[in-house]
């Protein structure tokens, strides 16, 4: 596994209902604020799900790193569906473990909109 070289700031975790179970999304964000990588949990270790999940993180975590927007990422992620569906408590649908990822990554970037108009609030 590859190692990022930036300082830690933050970790952000994520719980999200996919039709292949439960994922943990982890966004660790470096001294800026911005995520540079992400850890994904899904499935016990050493099952199919759980290899998969890793990999798309780590090819995350390797975009994020070369400059790959947040907002690219999730619109990637978003378009892959498969022959399951999850259906959440407000009727929306999750197509995929990926497409769980990608709405992982819009409440995360929700969270920090919500964190910087607060911020702006605050001092206006």
């Amino acid at each position: 596994m590859s190692q990022t070289n930036h300082e830690v700031s933050n970790t952000i975790s994520i719980r999200v209902p996919t039709p292949d179970g439960t994922a943990f999304v982890h966004v660790i964000e470096g001294e800026n604020g911005k995520p540079v990588h992400i850890i994904v949990n899904i499935g016990k270790a050493g099952v199919s799900v759980a290899a998969w999940a890793e990999a798309v993180a780590r090819l995350c975590t390797m975009l994020l790193n070369k400059g790959v927007s947040l907002n690219e990422l999730i619109d990637e992620l978003s378009a892959i569906t498969s022959e399951k569906v999850k259906i959440m408590s407000d009727n929306s649908r999750i197509r995929s473990g990926p497409e769980g990822i990608a709405v992982a990554l819009i409440k995360y970037r929700h969270g920090k909109f919500n964190e910087l108009k607060n911020v702006l609030g605050a001092a206006g």
